[in-house]
């Protein structure tokens, strides 16, 4: 053997050992589980051994002193021996003993391969591999008892929204066209995201009832509050009593908005640090949490009274997907943008009304846009316009809210709250610059 090597075989050997360990660890605890499956079933020390045998046939190919007849020949012998063992085992399984799975005989054959890319020197992407398999493995329970909940519409939904965001996506993100400086891929990535939020909240909500609005609205104000509210809105639909549908849109819009504010503010801390420095962004900070106070404690207090929702699962709505909520804030999105662009032409020097029509459209670029102007702004000018943005990002609430499912009193509830949580945000802004 070449001592310079010595050491780092061995490693790659012990890798191979554990990788395969891992993948029959689990594949032991599945065959331990009551109904898990046959007790000759190869287990931890069949599959560890399995990684051993390829770690070694990849580390032989690694010599330096074989030529390439001889790696071939050692390539050979070892495919040769692994199905010795491997044939005869998959003949007596599937021909005599009539079983079907071919579960074991893919893992096997991935355990080996595993084996042979650690030894070949590829230890962490061998050891990542492992772990992805082990990870396919362990989660087939769950996902049996998952599937076996979901109804086809809601597998085809799930579908639909994929194809849109992973097949579609790069397809329109790679010709989708700027049209004054308007990137056409962002408004159909928002027109993804409401569905995909629509979606969830469905998912949620028929999971855990009324209080799965609820759980949406705080995660969602997190990802696009826009898209959100159109969902939430969307799903009360499926609620019929008047005094359960009033508290589920209150508290829904309050924890909407109040998620969405301290998005917001910490994305202003984190680009007041990078853009002007460690002292600007302690200064940021403090004001925003002047700003972002009073809606967390609404927030509290609106979480606290939606715990008397029912928690029950069966809530149900008339589609996982609803596309017209979709479309319409795909359109308000694209006229917000459209009407924040004409206004920075119109008033360049007006940085801080740009930044809060900047936020009727999206806060978080708002922020990020008078964050990048640095010193040539100050950081007066950038913290009262990321301030006064994200008061604009409560305000357009009401743009998005399914008006087609609310009453005149709900909407107008909806409003109120939007026009209450921003007044906090313009006021410190007001502060600030007074």
């Amino acid at each position: 053997m070449e001592p310079i090597t010595t050491g780092q075989h061995v490693l790659r050997i012990l890798a191979a050992l554990l990788a395969g360990a891992l993948i029959g660890l689990e594949r032991e605890r599945a065959r331990l589980s009551p109904g898990g499956g046959r007790a000759d079933l190869p287990g931890l020390r069949s599959f560890g051994l399995i990684g051993v045998y390829g770690g070694i046939t990849g580390v032989l190919l690694t010599y330096q002193s074989l030529w390439a007849p001889a790696r071939l020949a050692v390539s050979v012998v070892a495919s040769a021996g692994f199905l010795a063992l491997y044939l005869p085992y998959a003949y007596s399984r599937y021909v005599k003993s009539g079983y079907t799975g071919i579960t074991t005989l893919i893992v096997m054959l991935v355990a080996y391969s595993i084996g042979v890319v650690i030894g070949l020197g590829g230890v962490v992407e061998g050891v990542s591999a492992a772990i992805a398999v082990t990870l396919i493995l362990a989660v087939k329970t769950p996902v049996e008892r998952l599937v076996a909940r979901l109804s086809y519409s809601e597998l085809l939904a799930l579908l639909e929204v994929s194809t849109l965001a992973v097949v579609l996506g790069p397809v329109v993100k790679a010709y989708a066209p700027v049209v004054a400086g308007i990137d056409f891929y962002k408004v159909y990535l928002f027109f993804v995201i409401v569905l995909a939020l629509s979606f969830t909240t469905y998912v949620v909500a028929r999971l855990y009832g009324a209080r799965g609005l609820v759980y949406s609205a705080i995660l969602g104000g997190l990802v696009n509050s826009e898209a959100t509210i159109g969902s939430l809105t969307s799903m009360l639909e499926g609620v019929s009593d008047p005094s359960e549908r009033r508290l589920i849109l209150n508290t829904s819009t309050v924890l909407v908005i109040s998620s969405m504010e301290i998005r917001a503010a910490i994305l202003l801390v984190v680009a007041a640090y990078i853009f002007l420095g460690p002292e600007m962004a302690a200064r940021a900070a403090a004001y925003s949490m002047m700003a972002v106070a009073p809606a967390v404690i609404v927030a509290l207090i609106a979480y606290n009274k939606s715990k008397s929702l029912p928690s029950h699962g069966g809530f149900e709505a008339e589609s996982p997907l609803n596309w017209g909520v979709a479309l319409r804030s795909a359109v308000a999105y694209l006229l917000l943008a459209a009407a924040v662009k004409a206004a920075s032409v119109v008033s360049k020097g007006a940085a801080i009304a740009v930044g809060i029509l900047g936020g009727l459209a999206n806060a978080g670029a708002a922020i990020l846009g008078l964050a990048s102007a640095g010193s040539a702004l100050g950081w007066v000018s950038i913290v009262a316009g990321s301030l006064g943005s994200i008061g604009a990002a409560a305000l357009n609430k009401p743009i998005y809210a399914n008006t087609s499912v609310l009453t005149r009193r709900e909407y107008l509830a909806v409003i109120l709250w939007s026009a209450l949580m921003a007044v906090p945000p313009f006021t410190v802004a007001a502060l600030l610059l007074s």
